[in-house]
């Protein structure tokens, strides 16, 4: 499993943080999410970056810029609840497909 942090800003301020994650409870290709601040949400995937990118760009066109990075359990660092470590740093689907 792979986990990315997405950060993103919508540019014509129609998306918000709701939308996407919305949106990603639709997609099989996410296994699990947790949003973490209001413009961050942390994904486990099985895919990679790219796949989920464009899933991105597919749904919400030029409506948002974002940035999509691979984390690495116990290779990011920041100040943040426990409970968003714990979902970084042991990533787990929520079943929801499976």
């Amino acid at each position: 499993m792979n986990t990315y942090m997405l950060s993103f800003t919508s540019n014509t301020g129609t998306v918000t943080r709701q939308n996407i994650l919305d949106y990603l409870d639709t997609k099989r290709e996410i296994l699990n999410w947790f949003a973490a601040m209001p413009f961050t949400i942390i994904i486990i995937s099985k895919e990679t970056h790219s796949k989920l990118s464009e899933l991105l760009r597919n749904r919400f066109a030029n409506d948002i810029t974002f940035l999509l990075t691979k984390t690495e359990p116990h290779a990011v660092d920041g100040f943040i609840n426990k409970q968003v470590w714990d979902f970084i740093n042991n990533p787990k689907s929520s079943g929801r497909w499976e």
